[in-house]
């Protein structure tokens, strides 16, 4: 099930001509356990999946908030895409 995303930040940190670029997502991840970001780039496009793992039979009383930094890597300068389940962002190195 995927993860619900309350806020994304992109993070472009170094100066140069390559910069480390990251993505900070917060979110609910309802009452389940927030599963391994799965990351896919084509080109300048990212593709990032956020699931949650539900318990079975489990009331939930209270949702669990995260906040996970996934690194993109370090990015030439332009103008990239990133996906987070969906919500999409753009941004320029």
């Amino acid at each position: 099930m995927p993860a619900g995303i309350t806020n994304v930040e992109i993070l472009v940190a170094g100066n140069g001509f390559q910069q480390q670029v990251s993505v900070i997502v917060e979110g609910i991840a309802g009452c389940g356990e927030l599963l391994p970001p799965r990351v896919d780039q084509r080109g300048r496009r990212f593709q990032i999946e956020l699931l949650v793992r539900e318990p079975v039979f489990v009331q939930c009383l209270r949702p669990i908030e995260f906040r996970e930094t996934i690194p993109l890597g370090t990015l030439r300068p332009g103008f990239y895409q990133v996906r987070i389940n969906d919500e999409i962002r753009r941004f320029r190195v």
